[in-house]
C-alpha cells in the first residue's frame, strides 16, 4: 500500500512554460517539506521516466505531483520525454495524482483511474497562462494568479484536505483572481481573464473525492515566499502566452 507521508514530484525546466512551472511547484515542494512530508523532487534534467520509476518503487508515495507538458493521452518530463501513457498508467495505481499539465484530464486521467488510480486531478484542455518580461517567475505579476490557483490544489491535499476539497480550493482561487482582474484597467486584463476562466473550467477531479494524504490537518508557519516586489506595486509591460 502506498505510503501517505511520501511524495514524488516532477518539474522539468527546459523551456519558458516549464521554467515557470518548475518555480511554482518548487514553492509547493518547500511547503511539503515544512509540513513534514518526505519528497523525492525530480527537478530539471532529473524529470525522466527512469528516475520517476525508481522514485515510485523506492518511496511508494501516495501522492504524485507532476508538472510538465501534456497531451490527451501522454504526460511528459524533461525535453518532452514521455513519463506516463496508457502503457504505464498502472504506476499510479492506489495513488493520488495531480498533473499540472495541458489536456491530460481527458484520456490519460481515465487510463490512470482505470488502472487502479485512487484519484486524479488535472486539466482537460490547454492550461494557458500569461507571462511578461523579463520573464522571471518569482516577480511576474501577470502570472501570479495562475501560480496560486494551480498550487492551491496541491497545497490543499498537503494540508490534509480531501480530493474534493482540493478541487474546490483550486476553483475558489481561480475565482478570486478572476474577480481581481475584472476590476483591473490593465490592457492585458481581458486576455488574463480569458485564460483564468478557461483553466478553471478545464479543471477535473476523477476517482475517490474523499481520498486524502493525511488523517490529520497539517499546519505550518507562514513565510514570505512571494517577493516584496509585488507588494510594492511593480509594473512590467509586454506579455507572452504560455501553455503546458
Amino acid at each position: 500500500m502506498p505510503i501517505s507521508n511520501n511524495i514524488v514530484t516532477t518539474r522539468p525546466a527546459f523551456d519558458l512554460p516549464t521554467r515557470y512551472l518548475s518555480y511554482w511547484l518548487g514553492i509547493t515542494v518547500e511547503h511539503a517539506k515544512r509540513l513534514r512530508y518526505n519528497v523525492a523532487d525530480l527537478a530539471g534534467a532529473d524529470a525522466t521516466k527512469e528516475k520517476l520509476y525508481q522514485a515510485l518503487v523506492g518511496l511508494d508515495p501516495l501522492f504524485f505531483l507532476g508538472g510538465g507538458h501534456g497531451e490527451v493521452d501522454v504526460f511528459t518530463g524533461d525535453d518532452r520525454q514521455v513519463l506516463l501513457n496508457s502503457e504505464n498508467a498502472y504506476w499510479m495505481a492506489e495513488r493520488l495524482t495531480y498533473l499540472f499539465s495541458c489536456l491530460t484530464g481527458q484520456k490519460l486521467s481515465k487510463d490512470i483511474i482505470g488502472a487502479g488510480g485512487e484519484a486524479f486531478l488535472g486539466y482537460n484542455e490547454e492550461f494557458g497562462f500569461v507571462v511578461s518580461p523579463p520573464y522571471i517567475p518569482a516577480t511576474d505579476p501577470k502570472a501570479r494568479g495562475f501560480m496560486e490557483a494551480g498550487n492551491a490544489i496541491a497545497l490543499s491535499l498537503l494540508r490534509g484536505y480531501s480530493v474534493g476539497d482540493a478541487y474546490n480550493a483550486g476553483v475558489k482561487k481561480f475565482n478570486d483572481w478572476i474577480a481581481y482582474w475584472e476590476k483591473s484597467t490593465d490592457p492585458l486584463a481581458p486576455l488574463i481573464l480569458t485564460w483564468l476562466e478557461s483553466d478553471r473550467d478545464s479543471l477535473v477531479a476523477w476517482g475517490n473525492s474523499t481520498a486524502r494524504l493525511s488523517v490529520e490537518k497539517r499546519e505550518e508557519h507562514p513565510t514570505g515566499l512571494w517577493p516584496a516586489f509585488l507588494a510594492a506595486g511593480g509594473v512590467i509591460t509586454g506579455l507572452v502566452l504560455a501553455t503546458l
